[in-house]
């Protein structure tokens, strides 16, 4: 495993470690941890984002939608929190998250000309560890 997967792994287990502990971790100077990282970000880390515990603000409902539609018009990206493009049977994955049944009714009325395979997601046993 080359240092930059190493460094990858690390910030994947934990995005804030310093320089200087990954310098000490690894043993390479801290320069070269620097410069790596300047490449890393320059041609795959894409952001840095928080994973939030969407429950402890109140959304509790976590569903995914599949529809079947070589095109797709959402009015309300509010609840999304991530929309792909499938190479299956269905074409559209959207995973959304809502407070109450209400607002998971609602957003399933403005879905409702496509027909959507409807799945509530009770626990997630693995999430973000690809790289840790």
């Amino acid at each position: 495993m080359n240092y930059e997967e190493k460094i990858l792994r690390l910030l994947r287990s934990n995005a804030r470690t310093k320089i200087s502990e990954i310098s000490q971790q690894l043993k390479i100077p801290r320069t070269r941890v620097t410069t790596k990282l300047r490449d890393l970000k320059l041609t795959c880390i894409k952001k840095f984002v928080s994973l939030i515990y969407f429950d402890k603000l109140g959304y509790k409902e976590r569903v995914v939608f599949f529809i079947r539609s070589p095109t797709l018009s959402l009015t309300n990206f509010n609840p999304v929190n991530n929309l792909c493009k499938l190479r299956a049977i269905h074409n559209w994955m959207i995973e959304c998250y809502f407070k109450n049944n209400e607002e998971t009714a609602t957003y399933m009325e403005s879905l409702e000309k496509y027909k959507p395979k409807i799945y509530n997601i009770v626990e997630e046993i693995s999430h973000e560890e690809v790289y840790t």
